[in-house]
């Protein structure tokens, strides 16, 4: 299955891009209704369920919520086709409690573990005996698969596959450079399941291929893939550029403390709104170009939910008109862009009221909204 095919799954079909992005979030807008369960709903097949998460992705980043100058028509189209939250939150305005509340449903001061940010040494993380979303759909008959940031505890004793995934391709930490994988701990940071894998492409083209491949296979039961991407998280590079990232590496490999290893990544020294509008509009592209995506040779049947784990940091100017942003806990740290679109035949563009992102598909909610 192709880049171009995988794209179906998120920002498929012809997409017209306008000049003007914050007049076309206005008239979506205009064009949106409130949300309403449709009474009377049959059940029928269970859905395959996708779940993508940007990291660090400003509230206002994304042309449905009004960006000015950030063009994301593909991440956009859960939007127009299914709901999108007007006042979402995240579990946390940092990485890893988000995580733990994404993957339990909890909120992350109730999860032994789920309190700490960042996770920076080798024996915090989610205890392998608590249920996650993964692990009750994979009772249910669910294949699950975790492709990208894990960030909820680092081996040998935490894993998405000690925690209900089937299977797992990405990283254990919390940010690493694009290139070189090296991560938070100085260690090269690209995992197939428990083993390191080399490739030292880009890492959001290596996620959306893996994604690609994962969907395109011919399943025989339905599936749940939490696609976690790092981006638009520090440092900040675009795909082209390797020289800055060779800096970051060498820099990296040059530290004598986790601290300066940190220094490194966080790439303070880089980094604009210029940047992070081509992180943002890449990340569209990646899982957006246009085309339809064969499941198994047939049409999928999948509900998407498009989340973020925290607020951003180089935010667009909206963003910007909220205090705090990644890290610290003003509205913009927790505040997220939240849609979802499910399987329903509906392709009217509504709107829901306050939820936090990351509760919509928790254990609870994946009893009641989907058959069994």
């Amino acid at each position: 299955m192709s880049r171009r095919a995988f794209g179906g799954l998120v920002g498929g079909g012809a997409v017209t891009a306008v000049a003007d992005t914050a007049t076309a979030a206005e008239a979506a807008s205009a064009a949106e209704r409130p949300f309403s369960a449709r009474a009377g709903a049959a059940a029928g097949r269970r859905p395959d369920i996708l779940v993508i998460l940007g990291d660090d992705l400003g509230w206002a980043d994304l042309s449905s919520y009004g960006a000015p100058h950030i063009r994301t028509p593909h991440l956009d189209r859960p939007a127009r086709q299914g709901v999108r939250f007007t006042d979402a939150y995240s579990g946390s305005a940092t990485c890893s409690p988000t995580r733990f509340s994404l993957y339990t449903g909890r909120y992350p001061g109730r999860t032994p573990g789920g309190p700490a940010e960042p996770i920076a040494n080798r024996t915090q993380g989610l205890d392998p005996n608590h249920p996650t979303l993964a692990s009750l759909l994979k009772k249910a008959g669910y294949a699950t698969t975790l492709i990208g940031k894990w960030h909820c505890g680092p081996l040998p004793d935490h894993s998405p596959t000690t925690s209900g995934w089937d299977e797992f391709f990405g990283n254990h930490g919390g940010a690493l450079e694009y290139f070189s994988k090296l991560g938070q701990f100085g260690e090269y940071d690209l995992y197939e399941g428990d083993a390191t894998y080399k490739d030292l492409r880009y890492y959001t083209e290596i996620l959306t291929e893996r994604a690609a491949e994962y969907v395109g296979r011919r399943h025989d039961r339905p599936w749940l893939l939490n696609l976690n991407f790092t981006t638009p998280h520090w440092p900040w590079l675009a795909e082209g550029d390797e020289e800055t990232g060779a800096e970051i590496e060498a820099r990296i490999r040059a530290a004598k403390s986790q601290a300066e290893v940190f220094a490194a990544l966080t790439h303070h020294d880089g980094g604009s709104v210029e940047k992070y509008t081509e992180m943002v509009e890449s990340l569209d592209a990646a899982v957006g170009e246009q085309g339809r995506r064969p499941v198994g040779g047939e049409v999928g049947f999948v509900a998407d939910l498009v989340a973020v784990d925290s607020g951003g940091e180089f935010g667009g100017a909206r963003s910007a008109t909220c205090s705090g942003g990644c890290g610290p806990t003003g509205r913009s740290g927790a505040a997220t862009g939240s849609t979802t679109r499910t399987p329903t035949g509906r392709t009217t563009s509504t709107t829901w009221p306050p939820t936090p992102a990351n509760r919509p598909i928790s254990p609870r909610t994946s009893r009641s909204c989907w058959p069994s």
